[in-house]
């Protein structure tokens, strides 16, 4: 931990990093549901073309529009497991956070404390 000056500027930079890393997921999960979403407008689409085209039921569409599918869904799982580990990061930054405030209190009180 840098030595700060006050409990103030500790807590200021603290929140600054917490706010980042909180926008940081909410992005993330606000581009993951719009990813999903667009993805799925655009699947729906397909299969109605192939459908007024009367190609849903051949066995080779069918499989690989499964297989389309299949892979999106496995994106956007790699996605949530981006979003829930940006989250883990985040917990373990705000307890590091408490960490810090106890340490810059220890050191107010004992200031020979490393």
């Amino acid at each position: 931990m840098t030595g700060y000056g006050s409990l103030s500027d500790l807590e200021a930079d603290q929140d600054r990093t917490a706010f980042a890393a909180r926008r940081r997921i909410d992005e993330a999960d606000e581009h993951l549901g719009f990813y999903r979403s667009q993805i799925t407008t655009l699947l729906e689409a397909f299969y109605a073309v192939a459908e007024r085209q009367g190609v849903t039921d051949h066995p080779d569409f069918r499989s690989r529009f499964h297989g389309v599918v299949q892979d999106t869904d496995e994106s956007f799982r790699a996605g949530l497991q981006v979003v829930s580990e940006l989250e883990e990061d985040f917990h373990r930054m705000s307890a590091r956070h408490l960490d810090e405030r106890e340490e810059f209190f220890a050191r107010r009180q004992d200031p020979t404390a490393r």
